[in-house]
């Protein structure tokens, strides 16, 4: 049996669970990997747009109705093929007054070669004025693949970067590829591989309402409109509005898949957006420069269990690599569990901001180096509940007034969300030769961890502030008067070494916390014996256990819980 080693039990007023599904990334609900699936590759004909009339020269001439009819002699699973050339696309579809190609399912439109295969939409200002146009609209379908495209357009005018103000040529198209449900039917396997987006308004792609979808080896730039309202987006990915969450219906907005791209500003307000309950979607892999705002946004509408992984952001001067929340319009905290790690963030005005009231966001493993930026910070925490900041280094910054690890009071947006961090859990961070190193300004519960290596910075090491309330190592005490249940929570959930274990037990009494396999043997014992009534918070470390999905049990006279928990190291 495993020996299991018990620390720091953490102070509490009050015990908030997590919704049980609490898994980030390609989690299923049962705990089980939800594999990424393979895309649906063309296995039809191949129908040439040559040969329905389209032609390669970047002229007046309108190919669209080539283009569509080319597209409607397909059948599932044909290629539709573009040969190197420019394609005009003019007018709208026969179909849809605001899009110039609209797909059905197992339809494939692929080029020549990225740079060498242009589509370029030219719509008459008049529709691009008044409607949301898009260049492909795909609504409800399954099974597409998109490769080896250009998507731009005949604009010529001002490209904006006023990030407040909207660039009044509305003359570009609003979203090149527009990817969504039809009623309560999701578009599912969608894959775009090997294509560029220029010329843009709003968002290169919008994929909304969609599942198992896939965006890899991709470029975006140059959007004409950074302002507010929704301008200048790489990709959106969204459900479907703000307060509707869709979890259990077929259109929930989750295992989408946005890998290998590039997002090139400053033309570019946010490289990918995710947002109004979209959740389990695995960004990984990007590399992000010089964007307006955020370059990964959690955009403040609920979104939850996103994963952002081994991406690359640089010279995000007036924003942040990753964004926990947002103050204005409609937007608030972001949701629970969203895991940000191994992601390396250069010269960004933030590595990572956490802010109104964001909850249980996991910030490991990333590095945070080289900000020239005035009064800049690696990680910053307002009123961040529950946030794990671990395994982290800050390196380099040494513009004045950074700050390595910052906490400080939220005052909140619209009148609500302020606060102080709370329940904020430091450990096994690396601070070193920046300006500042760790300020704790304001917060409650704080767990500051003795493996934190913060040394050699240029002003101040640390700063806590004399109101901080802290964590102690006091042992499994307890905390507050319960009510008559049991009750056990933890996180982070999946975790790779350690993890921080809630309960309450109703009564003075004998109580047994262990560990067991998925086959239900004991593998390991948190506590045997007296525990008094209360709520309590420990942290367990397993070292000598596997990869895999284990339970915590806790039995305290005839009752029992059980909670699951996921190791992934």
């Amino acid at each position: 049996m495993s020996r299991l080693i018990l620390l720091n039990l953490v102070l509490l007023a009050s015990l908030s669970a997590q919704p049980a599904f609490n898994i980030p990334g390609f989690f299923n609900e049962d705990g089980s990997v939800h594999e990424i699936l393979e895309p649906y590759w063309p296995w039809g004909d191949t129908i040439n747009v040559l040969d329905y009339g389209a032609d390669i020269l970047d002229n007046d001439n309108d190919d669209r109705p080539a283009v569509e009819a080319a597209v409607n002699a397909a059948s599932m699973g044909d290629l539709v093929y573009f040969p190197n050339g420019v394609y005009n696309m003019a007018s709208p579809s026969s179909s849809s007054g605001n899009s110039h190609i609209v797909l059905s399912d197992g339809y494939h439109l692929h080029g020549e070669s990225m740079a060498g295969a242009i589509i370029k939409s030219q719509f008459p200002l008049s529709i691009n004025e008044n409607e949301t146009t898009k260049t492909v609209k795909i609504q409800g379908k399954f099974a597409i693949t998109i490769k080896n495209l250009t998507f731009t357009s005949n604009f010529s005018g001002q490209y904006y970067t006023d990030r407040v103000n909207n660039n009044p040529d509305r003359s570009a198209p609003g979203v090149h590829l527009y990817i969504d449900d039809s009623g309560s039917t999701p578009s599912r396997q969608v894959v775009v591989d090997s294509c560029k987006f220029e010329k843009f308004r709003a968002a290169a792609i919008r994929l909304a309402n969609s599942s198992d979808c896939i965006i890899r080896n991709s470029d975006f730039s140059l959007a004409t409109d950074v302002g507010g309202g929704g301008a200048g987006y790489g990709i959106s990915l969204q459900g479907n509005g703000h307060g509707n969450d869709s979890y259990g219906l077929a259109r929930d907005s989750r295992y989408n898949l946005i890998e290998n791209n590039t997002f090139t500003g400053p033309q570019i307000r946010h490289g990918v957006v995710v947002q109004y309950y979209s959740h389990n979607n695995l960004i990984r892999n990007n590399t992000l420069r010089l964007t307006i705002m955020d370059a990964l946004d959690l955009h403040g509408e609920d979104e939850y269990n996103n994963e952002l992984c081994y991406n690359v952001v640089e010279d995000v001067t007036m924003g942040g690599g990753v964004g926990v929340g947002n103050t204005g319009a409609d937007h608030d905290a972001s949701g629970y569990n969203n895991y940000i790690h191994h992601n390396t963030f250069t010269n960004c005005r933030e590595g990572v901001k956490v802010y109104l009231g964001s909850p249980y966001t996991r910030i490991e493993h990333n590095t945070i180096q080289s900000s020239s930026v005035s009064s800049a910070k690696g990680i910053y925490i307002l009123n961040g509940p529950r946030t794990t900041i671990k395994n982290n280094i800050i390196r380099y910054n040494t513009s004045s007034g950074f700050i390595g690890i910052y906490l400080k009071h939220d005052n909140g947006t619209l009148g609500d969300y302020d606060g102080d961090p709370d329940s904020v859990w430091i450990d096994s961070n690396e601070v070193y030769y920046n300006t500042n190193g760790v300020w704790i300004e304001n917060g409650t519960n704080i767990f500051y961890g003795s493996d934190n290596d913060v040394r050699d910075n240029n002003e101040t090491d640390t700063l806590f502030g004399v109101n901080v309330t802290w964590w102690e190592p006091v042992g499994i005490d307890p905390i507050s008067v319960p009510d008559t249940r049991l009750l056990v929570n933890s996180y982070p959930n999946p975790y790779n070494n350690s993890f921080n274990l809630e309960f309450q037990v109703p009564d003075d009494a004998y109580t047994s916390i262990n560990i067991l396999d998925i086959r239900g043997r004991l593998v390991g014992n948190i506590h045997q014996g007296m525990l008094g009534s209360g709520i309590h918070r420990v942290q367990v470390h397993t070292p000598e256990l596997s990869s895999g999905i284990y339970f915590i049990q806790i039995n305290q006279n005839s009752e029992q819980i059980t909670h699951k928990i996921l190791l992934n190291r």
